[in-house]
């Protein structure tokens, strides 16, 4: 690394990087090769470098983490992307509606009411984590999808894991409180290779 002085009498870092060459098939024709980089440069790139992965990262984890308020065309992609990708794709749509929550309501305070909304919606995404979409139709009522979770054994068993979790959670808010839950599923490629077939064979029309 040497400095290197410039017509107007500035001096820049740089790194030199000389690397002894030979011309292929002859017998000693040599010759230098001379690599110059200017540190200053490099820094400036390396920032922007970091600036990306770093805004690149933040979009990852907004997308692995985020509630979707409009679902239908958001969830309509997600699956069709999924789909597109990979010809034995299996997706799961899911409606899950919290049944009583005008009871809890209707007796609680606001912020109670924004506390248990909290806890649903957290729980879901987290067991949802990067396999999937959460949007929300309506107060206590949201639309999941998910792939590579087709199996209806694995299914009941991701469903009983949300509901037990909402539910333990809901006790500290207020432990004489029973949450009830109706949920309807529609699986790809299982109940149809049509998403509208789909929505239509699951109990809850307003799946997708």
């Amino acid at each position: 690394m040497y400095t290197d002085a410039k017509i107007d009498n500035s001096y820049r870092w740089v790194i030199v990087d000389i690397e002894k060459k030979v011309i292929p098939n002859t017998d000693s024709s040599e010759y230098l090769e001379l690599h110059i980089s200017d540190v200053l440069v490099i820094r400036e790139l390396n920032k922007k470098l970091q600036h990306q992965i770093k805004a690149l990262k933040n979009e990852t984890d907004e997308n692995k983490n985020s509630l979707i308020t409009q679902p239908e065309p958001a969830i309509k992609e997600f699956c069709i992307k999924n789909i597109e990708a990979d010809n034995n794709c299996e997706l799961s749509l899911i409606y899950l509606e919290v049944d009583n929550f005008e009871q809890f309501k209707a007796t609680h305070t606001d912020d109670e009411f924004h506390r248990i909304t909290y806890v649903i919606e957290d729980t879901i995404l987290k067991a949802i984590d990067d396999r999937g979409l959460l949007g929300r139709l309506d107060d206590f009522k949201y639309i999941i999808a998910i792939k590579n979770i087709n199996n209806e054994v694995k299914l009941r068993a991701f469903l009983e894991h949300i509901r037990t979790q909402i539910s333990w959670h809901c006790k500290f808010i207020d432990s004489s409180y029973n949450i009830e839950f109706s949920i309807g599923i529609g699986r790809y490629p299982d109940n149809g290779k049509d998403l509208d077939l789909i929505k239509k064979k699951n109990p809850k029309k307003q799946l997708i």
